[in-house]
């Protein structure tokens, strides 16, 4: 990416002893990956959970793992992609490689 991906704000809630939910994390996602797949994506992991349904309780981040592509064999992510958009001279019409929706 040319540009910075723009900081993702996320809030990633627990429960405490007594089982009221709380805050553990508000902040921007840690896990920012600029150019990771493709020089023109940035893409910023929210949650990986690595199994169905993914375990909620306790008090890890499993945003800030190691960043892989591909998702967990029995689980999946939430990731938020960012690109730099296209040039101001594109025409999808004359691109070969354009998806028609």
């Amino acid at each position: 990416m040319t540009e910075k991906p723009r900081p993702i704000r996320r809030v990633v809630t627990g429960n405490d002893a007594q089982g009221r939910s709380h805050v553990l994390f508000d902040s921007a996602a840690p896990n920012v990956n600029p150019g990771a797949v493709s020089a023109s994506a940035g893409m910023t992991d929210i949650w990986v959970f690595h199994s169905c349904p993914a375990l909620i309780s306790g008090e890890r981040d499993d945003g800030n793992l190691p960043f892989r592509f591909e998702p967990p064999e029995k689980g999946g992510h939430l990731r938020i992609v960012q690109s730099g958009g296209r040039p101001k001279d594109y025409d999808p019409a004359r691109d070969a490689s354009a998806v028609p929706l």
